[in-house]
């Protein structure tokens, strides 16, 4: 009996002892045995789907902008360039299309002198747009008169229209004049491109 014993306490680790009855346990620094699985890892978190923005939907309304035209005294082409980039950037600030002096000229060479319902409506055919802008600065030594108008592009009918002056004026008050008028008409195409309130009854 003292000699079983013996050889049971001689095959504990050092600094181990044990209790009769009971199963000594491996030092917390031993090797785990082969084929024995080890700690399973933590899963990592799934990744989180990026956000997405919010989405832009394009209305039908579409405005195409022809080239601007000076009348009476006339302007130099590079004051015409000038007033036209302002009219464009005020109507650029709507949630429509802009289509731009240069691109309609691209689309019809005679665009400049477009003045009647057939040439407003082929003009608007030709560049895919609803409806079409003309710009008008009737120019008589300092003073000058802006004219600026919105045509229908289906039928040639003007929409809206909107004109002011201005006396002793350089180039820079007369493109003041034409962002008031891109912000009038700005405000009228945008409400077209909303399209009509509708009225929902529910029972």
């Amino acid at each position: 009996m003292a000699a079983a014993l013996g050889v049971g306490l001689a095959t504990l680790p050092a600094g181990t002892s044990a209790q009769p009855g009971e199963v000594p346990e491996a030092p917390a620094d031993a090797e785990p045995s082969d084929g024995a699985a080890g700690p399973t890892p933590a899963a990592k978190p799934a990744p989180r789907p990026a956000a997405r923005g919010p989405s832009v939907v394009s209305g039908s309304t579409s405005a195409a902008i022809l080239p601007l035209v000076a009348e009476g005294d006339g302007m130099p082409d590079a004051d015409l360039t000038q007033l036209a980039g302002r009219l464009v950037e005020g109507l650029r600030r709507g949630a429509f299309e802009v289509i731009d002096p240069e691109a309609v000229r691209a689309k019809a060479a005679d665009a400049g002198r477009c003045r009647s319902a057939a040439c407003y409506t082929a003009i608007a055919k030709a560049t895919g747009s609803s409806h079409v802008v003309l710009a008008v600065v009737d120019v008589d030594d300092r003073d000058y008169q802006v004219r600026v108008v919105l045509v229908d592009g289906k039928d040639g009918s003007e929409v809206a229209s909107t004109e002011d002056s201005c006396q002793i004026c350089g180039v820079a008050e007369v493109g003041d004049l034409l962002d008031t008028a891109a912000a009038t008409l700005r405000t009228k195409l945008d409400n077209l491109n909303q399209g009509p309130a509708k009225l929902v009854v529910s029972s």
